[in-house]
């Protein structure tokens, strides 16, 4: 797909810090890497922060909800000094915590990937449910929710929120 961003578009999305969120498996680090290939067709400078990358980096951090809420802190404050008027930053990880005002700024878009498959395994669904009940919460702030069933649509999702 050869997506094409006019002028205005590209202004509503400059400095802006796109925050991609989701369960493990929903397609966040997909998205994100396809966004970034379109922005960079469209010669828009693009800076991507990965969940699983900066864990590694950050050293091992065991994945409960107290790290996960540290993590989501340090990702937003990294995106926000990357940040300027001249760049879009992506931000691709699990962080679905309530814990952060930080979420909250002006420049941060956040967007909640799903996924828009069925599984059919009733245990994986068991397992699924029960990991999301003990584990996860949603933020108290949420731009869009994005079901995503097509890298392409999903994409252009999120393209068209600036639009």
């Amino acid at each position: 797909m050869r997506y094409i961003l006019n002028k205005i578009e590209k202004q509503k999305l400059f400095g802006k810090i796109i925050n991609l969120i989701g369960l493990p498996g929903s397609g966040k680090t997909s998205i994100a890497k396809k966004l970034k290939k379109i922005f960079q067709e469209n010669r828009i400078n693009v800076i991507h922060i990965d969940g699983d990358d900066l864990r590694k980096v950050l050293s091992e951090f065991s994945v409960n909800l107290k790290t996960r809420e540290k993590l989501t802190n340090i990702y937003i404050k990294l995106a926000l000094l990357l940040s300027n008027k001249d760049n879009v930053v992506l931000i691709s990880s699990v962080s679905l915590n309530r814990s952060t005002d930080l979420i909250k700024n002006r420049k941060i878009r956040t967007f909640l990937i799903e996924n828009n498959f069925i599984i059919k395994d009733k245990m994986k669904i068991k397992i699924r449910h029960e990991f999301f009940k003990k584990d996860f919460f949603l933020p108290k702030k949420i731009d869009k929710k994005i079901l995503n069933g097509n890298l392409n649509n999903s994409c252009l999702a999120i393209i068209n929120y600036f639009s």
